[in-house]
């Protein structure tokens, strides 16, 4: 069967497109590996992004391109390479009547990891719904974060948020050839997605590009990613890669503007110690930073919390939440005692933004309460993991949405809806991929994903999405109410049944909707009464909490 093409022109020239049929029967088009900025290779490998030449000839985007660099989270294998930062436009209708509303997608994957392939980010449920879908690709790890202190270099950090800043900007220019608002795009996340998001929502650098946001299970506030301390990163790296050149910045920089892509990928994730992996909970060392100098796009000028406060991005509404058991993924991963022993320090849970050393009495003192708070006189164990997951949970994810909600709304905030995702069917393909035992309840983190994305990548040989079935249900419910929100402003739909979800007040700042798969309800937030200790710390050590 011969491929229907569908040629649109952009502001660097004309593509080719294709038209595809989803796996519920729709047909749509789908544009893909789109250059949207220069390929980072050479001078450019860690420097702010370029626009790409124009060319005259229709460019062929039929197909998938690659997936930017990295050692991919699943299977723990490189993929990618340094051309992966592309867009990728999807939509049911390139000439509605009226322009669509426009979903931007920023994918996850904690700074150093992920894509945005069709595998784990396939449009099919989005496209039975009236809404353009944009995804891309950009520079993660240490090509998107590679900070460095002397200004005639020009590598001030946070590259990849200025890749972020260049698909937002090319939104603007030609969405509205594919048939979307120009004037009305949501910009929206998983995970760092979701952390990725909130940061565009508190730099001005971002202001006016996206009009809504919808922050899933991350803010610029969580404690593994809000920021990451200045230390001798890139040095770290250069000498397990080799180098036995000056220690001066100018210097690192050639070596790492050289080294393999894949051997620097590779190797970014054997520079941090135990003790900052275990006890201090760094994910990776090349993550946000406050930039020491502006170069003209500083992205992150001072501390996060003061600029959450100040957001011009406060003024917009914003649907935010978490899942019901954001970290059940402790019960694959924490097997045996060596990986207990690696997760079960309460000093990594105490906040980063509390500036305490690692070895203070008073970070030890807040650490021992944490453990009292969460076990009790117990101890964790492989057998008794419920309390990890919930510190975990509460640190990371609920007390900074918490404080995000907070600073929103004593600041003059637009419409926040809070929710809590527990719904658990078939379509958990996330706890089902990582193999969960029952007796651990929820849902685990990225599972909200699966009801808006077809994810290939994880479905078993013997995966079936039936029509009839509460997992379909979950689909329709959750890509309805983005559309609508991400369209009208508000996330109510007919499929919650008489349940009107409210927006979040001064007096209720954790009232929200529990997505369960046997009933939505309005409620507040049961988290909201286990993160108030970690508020005590914040007064406590006189720090601003929002």
């Amino acid at each position: 069967m011969t491929e229907k093409i569908v040629k649109v022109q952009t502001c660097y020239g004309p593509i080719n497109g294709c038209v595809k049929t989803s796996v519920l029967g729709r047909d749509y088009y789908s544009f893909q590996a789109i250059p949207y900025m220069k390929k980072p290779i050479g001078k450019l490998r860690f420097a702010d992004p370029q626009p790409p030449e124009n060319w005259s000839e229709p460019l062929d985007c039929t197909k998938e391109g690659p997936a930017f660099s990295n050692v991919f989270f699943l299977d723990n294998q490189y993929q990618g390479d340094l051309s992966g930062v592309h867009i990728n436009v999807y939509t049911n209708n390139i000439n509605p009547t009226k322009p669509y509303a426009v979903l931007l997608w920023i994918h996850g994957g904690g700074v150093f990891t992920g894509n945005a392939l069709e595998s784990i980010t396939g449009p099919d449920y989005f496209m039975q719904k009236n809404v353009v879908l944009v995804t891309f690709q950009y520079r993660i790890g240490i090509f998107g974060f590679l900070s460095l202190d002397d200004p005639e270099l020009n590598i001030p950090g946070n590259a990849q948020f200025r890749d972020h800043i260049m698909a937002m900007k090319w939104v603007q220019e030609n969405i509205a050839n594919f048939g979307g608002d120009p004037n009305n795009v949501t910009l929206f996340g998983e995970s760092w997605g979701g952390g990725a998001t909130g940061y565009h929502m508190i730099s001005p650098k971002s202001k006016g590009l996206f009009h809504r946001g919808i922050l899933m299970s991350g803010t610029p506030l969580n404690n593994i990613y809000s920021f990451m301390p200045r230390r001798n990163w890139a040095l770290r790296l250069c000498l397990i890669l080799g180098y036995s050149g000056p220690h001066d910045d100018k210097h690192i920089l050639e070596f790492l503007e050289n080294v393999d892509e894949k051997e620097l990928a590779i190797a970014s994730g054997k520079v941090m110690t135990d003790r900052e992996k275990n006890e201090e909970a760094f994910m990776f060392p090349f993550g946000p930073v406050i930039e020491t100098y502006d170069n003209g796009n500083a992205f992150i000028t001072e501390d996060i919390i003061n600029m959450v406060k100040n957001a011009w991005g406060n003024q917009i509404d914003i649907l935010i939440g978490n899942t019901s058991n954001e970290c059940i993924s402790f019960a694959a991963m924490i097997k045996t005692q060596e990986a207990l022993d690696s997760f079960k320090s309460f000093q990594r849970q105490v906040p980063r933004d509390l500036e305490l050393e690692l070895d203070s009495p008073k970070r030890l003192e807040y650490a021992e309460q944490l453990k009292k708070y969460y076990y009790g006189c117990l101890e964790p164990s492989i057998s008794n993991l419920e309390g990890l997951m919930q510190v975990s949970n509460d640190s990371c994810l609920w007390h900074p949405m918490y404080r995000f909600i907070k600073a929103r709304l004593e600041n003059k905030s637009g419409k926040t809806f809070n929710y809590r995702f527990d719904y658990v069917t078939e379509n958990n393909l996330w706890r089902s991929f990582l193999k969960i035992d029952e007796i651990y309840q929820g849902a685990c983190h990225a599972d909200d994903c699966c009801y808006i994305f077809k994810m290939k990548g994880l479905e078993g040989e013997n995966f079936k999405l039936e029509v009839d079935s509460e997992a379909f249900n979950g689909i329709k419910l959750m890509t309805t109410m983005f559309v609508n929100f991400a369209t009208y402003g508000n996330p109510n739909v007919e499929e919650l049944k008489n349940v009107e979800w409210q927006e979040a007040t001064k007096e209720n700042p954790f009232i929200g909707l529990n997505i369960n798969e046997k009933e939505c309800k309005l409620m507040i937030i049961p988290e909201l009464e286990r993160v108030k200790i970690f508020d005590e710390f914040y007064h406590e050590q006189k720090k601003v909490l929002y």
